[in-house]
């Protein structure tokens, strides 16, 4: 427990500075974190992989390249959790199917 505690402090320390303390403080309540006036995570309400996944979203929602770097270690938190090899992630072709629709390559249409 103690090293998610430290885990979120460290990523809302991060998002605090990127997009003010009230707004990180109020998004890191509503992913289910019980935060300070002054920033210092004392608990979690739920499971802490629910609680990490609530926190990405929430700071990733807005797409600034800062608040997404911020939540590196929530990330890798998750990978290592779920024990995924990072180099072996790659993403997805993106292409498009004979109607012109967008696709992943090798996924399947149904129908195309």
């Amino acid at each position: 427990m103690e090293s998610y505690l430290q885990l979120f402090e460290d990523v809302l320390r991060a998002e605090a500075r990127e997009m003010g303390s009230d707004a990180a403080y109020c998004q890191a309540r509503n992913a289910g974190l019980e935060v300070s006036l002054d920033g210092r995570v004392l608990g979690f309400s739920e499971d802490p992989q629910l609680v990490l996944l609530r926190l990405l979203k929430h700071f990733t929602a807005s797409g600034s390249m800062p608040a997404l770097v911020a939540c590196t270690p929530l990330i890798n938190e998750m990978l290592r959790h779920y024990d995924i090899d990072v180099s072996k992630v790659r993403p997805k072709k993106i292409g498009r199917n004979a109607t012109g629709k967008i696709r992943t390559v090798g996924s399947s249409s149904g129908g195309a």
